[in-house]
């Protein structure tokens, strides 16, 4: 064998030997993450993406990314529109057995009647429905604009756009069951500009929760997020390493705006 020829063989070899190390370098990397969730019963790893925007600001990308990289690291994944998005469907979600939810949604920071950030629902405001939750407080109505523009807009011009929406004190009593020790990723503008949403969500069983403590454009916000999940799921990044990093990555700490997270250790 010529001297090319063994260096060719040998430079093959060596370069195989690299590549074999950055696959198990990646593989290892995503199970130190996953291996801290707890699995559901039947022993699957479930994650669900709840995308109150799909009608209204959609983004197939985002779904499709997100997905590939829950999909990578083993997780089974339910995908949630506009329509399935109601009252009831978030009464029973902690029950659902997901162990990582991302939930792409419009958010305010407050509401004086709930005294905490609020979450929209897909579903539509009626003064006929949910009774009962509306004259206790648990629900109320809002629209994706501030006090400005509503009163620009006129209320009366809002209709098509007010959906019920939820706060900590629905989580707190009107929320059934547990989340399995689950990471939220609250994509929406204001989640955790406040404490108190997202510790309901940690008191009814989640590990860690995730969101935005200011207004952010749906732009920035898919982007952010998906790097966000990527980190996770992918490079098997903690909550903590996860938000830092993506925070320096694109500038947020020179931003007004930020990821903030909320662990039980840390709120």
């Amino acid at each position: 064998m010529n001297v090319a020829a063994i260096f060719i063989k040998t430079y093959l070899r060596e370069i195989t030997v690299l590549v074999t190390a950055v696959v198990l370098v990646s593989v290892f990397s995503t199970l130190a993450f996953v291996e801290n969730q707890t699995t559901s019963d039947d022993g699957i790893l479930k994650a669900a993406i709840i995308d109150q925007l799909y009608d209204g600001i959609p983004n197939a990308n985002f779904q499709l990314n997100a997905t590939e990289y829950f999909e990578t690291a083993g997780y089974e994944v339910d995908l949630y529109t506009t329509k399935d998005i109601t009252v009831d469907f978030y009464k029973k979600l902690p029950s659902m057995d997901y162990q990582f939810i991302v939930i792409r949604s419009h958010a305010t920071a407050y509401l004086p009647m709930f005294s905490s950030e609020a979450l929209f629902t897909g579903e539509m405001y009626s003064t006929k429905k949910h009774s009962a939750d509306q004259l206790s407080g648990h629900i109320w109505k809002a629209v994706p604009y501030n006090a400005t523009q509503i009163k620009k807009i006129g209320w009366e011009n809002l209709s098509n756009q007010t959906y019920f929406v939820i706060g900590s004190k629905f989580v707190d009593e009107k929320m059934v069951g547990e989340f399995p020790g689950s990471v939220i990723v609250l994509a929406g503008c204001d989640t955790t500009r406040g404490k108190l949403f997202s510790q309901a969500l940690l008191d009814r069983g989640a590990s860690a929760v995730v969101g935005w403590d200011n207004t952010v454009l749906s732009t920035q916000n898919d982007k952010v997020v998906l790097a966000l999940l990527e980190k996770m799921l992918v490079n098997g990044e903690e909550v903590p390493e996860a938000v830092s990093s993506v925070t320096f990555e694109f500038g947020l700490h020179q931003d007004p705006v930020g990821l903030r997270y909320y662990t039980m250790d840390a709120i």
